[in-house]
């Protein structure tokens, strides 16, 4: 009988204990809700599950929430009792920028699991380019405390919710066989501009799934350099060189990727009876859909756009070709930078993808007329660059115009300002580059009398740039060097030195250059205003440290000749930042001397915004000192106790 009134006193208790349930675990110890054992809080549980969490039975937030970008007053990560977990940086009717990380608290053991496989159960909503983009599934065998010090390997989930209906989403976990602490972390992306919403009601890992034979992995082996169709990348080779890249970088080279389609990816532009102009599909050497590498935003055949008569389906056999990025850990093709090369075989011309490469071989290197690039080289050259971005070099572009643009400013019997046309190697409307916005002879505009007509040969001269995915010339930064052989004074188009088109042109990508720096003044606490940054390639200004500083420091050209210039026209590339009150044009100044002595402002045209890190090319009419020598520019930056900005110029040239 005293044994009977022991163990209800215990009942008791025991339910005294566990009513205080929502009374907060200390900082840095949270509670493992899986299936947790006293001598093994990781061990799984009597279902035979290595992880069974059913996170809205836990009734609070139990994993470790770890914020890399987090908005103020927002708790990402929280529990609800409708859902389990819930990222959302989107709070008070706003979006907010964040990445934030939810980690298991304790690590999970898979000594003994074989062919680990996760199921996740989850639905999402408002993300802006599908909830695969901006959450992942990672995890790792040595995180300690930092998520940044860590090697984490993202688990790729099979089925992701475009919806607020739950789906189960499965994930292969073998390369963890036999790992004794696994530990697995929800990472959850927004940006300013949109911040979607994931909801996780429950994670699963049990054994039985692709085997690795115990500690192993059935991964298959990279093969492949790229380079050409017959030594294509497969999905391992392409996962591999696409881990390289920097987060959101793209490769500068293109390499050509082989395998079978595994599965018409649903969250994009492609599949369930739509036919857009792009195709999202994953890849894998075999067909089955596990080691996939992601195809997106790939055009068709040709290079051209999908259309309702080219559907893909699983099991075809393709070669891409493109550009591979990283995009926040996905590995994968970059947005409107490739195409399909081959399907089943058979390429646009209908040969055969076997073993050559029908695409012309990039040729010249752009810096002189006699070794101009072809429009391989120009286009692989543009390729490099960032949406947007425009080249920091001038290059000449040699081929034959194989078509003349009517979506511009020239063709249809109109004569404007300038010309846009496509050149090739032999002028056949295929393998093109595009020449946009480009003056004639001379750098001057075309008129009625300066038609240019399919077949002519041309070398084109100017910036080059990548907009929006399509490779071409920069909007009135070019012009055409030479027509059939003959340049605008009437010569032969081989001399390798525009006569009298360039006074200065200079880059920072190993420093200042030929440019020195006088410091006007400095207040204290710092001992200099104007840094090289040879990692971003630029000059930056700040007199920012610990809080704004005064000063006054120039950034000064050497003497350069304008005199066989008519027209000379000053264009730098520069961004500036942090300028939070006033206006930018109290901060940063463009000095203009003859004497080197006394110095006159000028007017800088498309300032940069003063609030944001987007770079422009910012320009000076410098006609007034067309002619004159020993010019001298300077780059004038100041700040107050108050606004300490920062100015970063990245190139600068006088044309």
């Amino acid at each position: 009988m005293k044994k009977f009134y022991y163990l209800i006193a215990m009942a008791i208790m025991a339910f005294t204990f566990t009513s205080c349930e929502d009374v907060p675990a200390p900082f840095g110890q949270p509670v493992h809700i899986s299936g947790d054992t006293e001598d093994d809080p990781s061990g799984g549980d009597d279902s035979g599950l290595a992880v069974n969490e059913d996170f809205k039975a836990a009734g609070k937030l139990t994993w470790t929430v770890t914020n890399v970008v987090a908005p103020d007053g927002i708790d990402v990560w929280q529990y609800d009792s409708r859902y389990g977990l819930k990222a959302t940086a989107y709070a008070g009717g706003a979006n907010n920028a964040a990445e934030s990380w939810l980690i298991c608290p304790e690590p999970y053991n898979f000594s003994n699991v074989s062919g680990a496989k996760m199921t996740i159960k989850h639905a999402a909503n408002y993300f802006s380019d599908g909830a695969e983009k901006e959450c992942k599934v990672l995890a790792s065998t040595d995180y300690s405390k930092s998520v940044a010090d860590a090697t984490w390997t993202e688990i790729k989930i099979d089925t992701w919710p475009t919806s607020w209906d739950f789906v189960e989403g499965t994930g292969d976990m073998s390369a963890f066989d036999g790992k004794d602490k696994v530990y697995i972390a929800f990472k959850y992306t927004s940006t300013a501009t949109k911040s979607g919403t994931w909801e996780i009601e429950s994670l699963k890992v049990e054994g039985g799934g692709s085997s690795s034979g115990g500690g192993g992995s059935d991964t298959p082996a990279a093969s492949g350099d790229g380079l050409t169709p017959a030594t294509a990348f497969n999905a391992a080779a392409a996962n591999a060189e696409a881990a390289k890249l920097a987060d959101k970088a793209v490769s500068e080279k293109q390499y050509y990727i082989k395998g079978k389609i595994a599965k018409i990816a649903t969250d994009g532009n492609y599949g369930e009876g739509k036919y857009p102009k792009t195709a999202n599909y994953y890849i894998s050497e075999d067909g089955n859909d596990a080691n996939t590498f992601y195809i997106y935003a790939s055009k068709y055949l040709g290079n051209v756009d999908y259309t309702e008569g080219t559907v893909l389906k699983v099991g075809d056999e393709v070669i891409v070709y493109g550009n591979l990025t990283n995009y926040n850990g996905t590995y994968e093709t970059a947005q409107n930078k490739n195409y399909l090369y081959s399907l089943n075989g058979t390429t646009a011309d209908g040969g055969e993808s076997g073993g050559g490469n029908d695409n012309p071989t990039a040729k010249g290197d752009g810096l002189t007329p006699s070794t101009a690039f072809n429009a391989a080289a120009a286009n692989a050259e543009a390729a490099k660059l960032a949406n947007k971005a425009t080249s920091e070099k001038q290059y000449y572009i040699k081929g034959k115009v194989a078509k003349i643009a009517t979506d511009g400013n020239y063709g249809e019997g109109k004569y404007p300002k300038t010309a846009n046309y496509y050149i090739s190697e032999d002028g056949k409307d295929e393998n093109t580059f595009y020449i946009y916005a480009s003056k004639y002879l001379g750098n001057v505009d075309y008129t009625e009398g300066t038609v240019l007509k399919v077949g002519d040969e041309v070398i084109v001269y100017g910036n080059l740039t990548n907009y929006n995915g399509t490779y071409e010339t920069a909007q009135n930064k070019n012009y055409l060097y030479s027509l059939n052989g003959t340049t605008a004074d009437g010569g032969g188009s081989g001399s390798d030195t525009p006569s009298g088109t360039v006074g200065l042109d200079v880059t920072f990508d190993a420093g200042k250059a030929t440019f020195t720096i006088e410091d006007k003044s400095i207040g204290d606490g710092i001992t200099y205003v104007w840094s090289e940054d040879t990692t971003n390639k630029y000059m930056k200004a700040s007199a920012y440290k610990g809080g704004a500083i005064a000063a006054e420091s120039w950034l000064i050209s050497p003497k350069f000749s304008l005199k066989t210039l008519t027209a000379p026209v000053l264009t730098f590339n520069n961004a500036c930042n942090q300028v939070k009150t006033g206006v930018i044009t109290d901060h940063i100044h463009v000095m203009v001397s003859t004497d080197g002595t006394n110095w006159t402002e000028a007017s800088i045209a498309n300032m940069p915004s003063g609030t944001n890190w987007t770079f422009v090319d910012s320009t000076v009419d410098m006609k007034t000192y067309a002619g004159k020598e020993n010019v001298q520019i300077a780059f004038k930056y100041i700040s107050t106790t108050s606004i300490a900005p920062t100015w970063e110029i990245k190139s600068v040239s006088v044309k």
